[in-house]
């Protein structure tokens, strides 16, 4: 953890990429990548998924829901927000506090970008054809031939699977509207959508400086983290549903989030904090507590402590640690338009019909 690159985004475009979950990601990486990422009109998948990965899991948790106050380093696994290097490589003491300036002050002018950015780059446009890349609620008005040319995009993606386009002319007009379908809808093996899950930890706000809401705040736990999941590979429907509520203001937000995913784990003792931060996830064969709780997972984007890399439960395992076969890790699992599926650190994706409960 200690003398990684800052800025790389992998950790938090797919938090198993990194192959280290205590990796970090400056607020700095988030928003001007998006700037990077949304010039390269050139077709590729890759960037199209990296912009929206970052729109939906990156982008989010490191802003307050109130958008009062902010974060300058982010982990896919973490579990407070208190002072402490952490032995990042470009220390500044208060880089996990959520606040105006905590961290590198300078990117209080960076954070505001990202959503601005995005929404600008919503729809492309040619010659006699538009196109629509990403999916977000959005209005779009242009001139086609000379007649105008309104569209409304009604959608609540990718918190649900539709998204409405109606399509407004005072006068006839052809063109051609090209949408992006997304590669997990195509490969529903391969790609879930753009949305992380991830365990969201209780959270305790204190403030440490400043007057609220536009204070430096501390976050600290109020409930366990340290926990395995407990699934069958082989039939991850039985233990696994998925509940779709209303659409909140802020849908980023544990209370607000649109979609909840249930399911069982089981507490890792061995699995403690070491300097703040998660410990490393267990190898081989380990012990977990003997019976398994139920949990619930939310889109990452709407936690701000969370674990985003969990370990599962290994085969037969109980109070002593199981000896017959080595666990995998994975993801807290990514959703597409159909049907979810969790991705281990290592390995292939795996698909997952789990039931929907409504």
């Amino acid at each position: 953890m200690g003398r990684q690159a800052a800025h790389d985004p992998a950790a938090l475009h797919d938090p198993a990429a990194s192959g280290d979950p205590r990796r970090r990601l400056a607020v700095r990486a988030v928003a001007p990548l998006r700037r990077r990422a949304d010039r390269a009109h050139d077709g590729r998948l890759a960037r199209r998924r990296t912009r929206q990965r970052l729109a939906c899991n990156a982008l989010p948790t490191i802003l307050a829901a109130n958008h009062c106050s902010h974060q300058y380093f982010q982990l896919a696994n973490q579990i407070e927000c208190t002072p402490g290097n952490r032995a990042f490589s470009v220390p500044h003491g208060t880089d996990l506090l959520f606040g105006l300036a905590t961290g590198d002050g300078r990117c209080a002018a960076n954070l505001h970008m990202g959503w601005p950015r995005l929404a600008g780059h919503l729809w492309l446009a040619a010659p006699g054809e538009l196109c629509a890349p990403l999916f977000a609620p959005c209005r779009l008005t242009t001139a086609i031939d000379g007649v105008p040319v309104r569209i409304d995009e009604a959608t609540t993606y990718p918190f649900s699977d539709d998204v409405a386009f109606t399509i407004r002319t005072p006068a006839p007009v052809t063109f051609t509207l090209t949408l992006r379908i997304p590669a997990w809808c195509e490969q529903p093996a391969v790609e879930r959508g753009p949305l992380v899950f991830a365990l969201p930890i209780g959270e305790d706000w204190r403030p440490v400086a400043g007057t609220p809401p536009f204070a430096d705040f501390e976050v600290h736990p109020t409930t366990p983290w340290n926990y395995a999941l407990a699934i069958d590979p082989a039939a991850p429907q039985r233990s696994i549903h998925v509940e779709s509520r209303p659409a909140a203001a802020q849908p980023w937000s544990p209370a607000g989030s649109p979609l909840v995913l249930h399911t069982g784990a089981r507490r890792v003792p061995q699995r403690v904090a070491r300097d703040g931060v998660a410990g490393p996830l267990p190898e081989g064969a380990f012990a977990t507590a003997p019976a398994d709780e139920a949990v619930q997972l939310i889109p990452f984007g709407a936690a701000r402590l969370r674990i985003g890399v969990l370990p599962v439960v290994p085969r037969r395992a109980g109070p002593a640690a199981a000896r017959a076969s080595p666990p995998s890790s994975t993801m807290a699992t990514r959703r597409g338009p159909s049907t979810p599926c969790a991705r281990g650190v290592t390995g292939r994706p795996t698909r997952w019909p789990w039931p929907t409960r409504r």
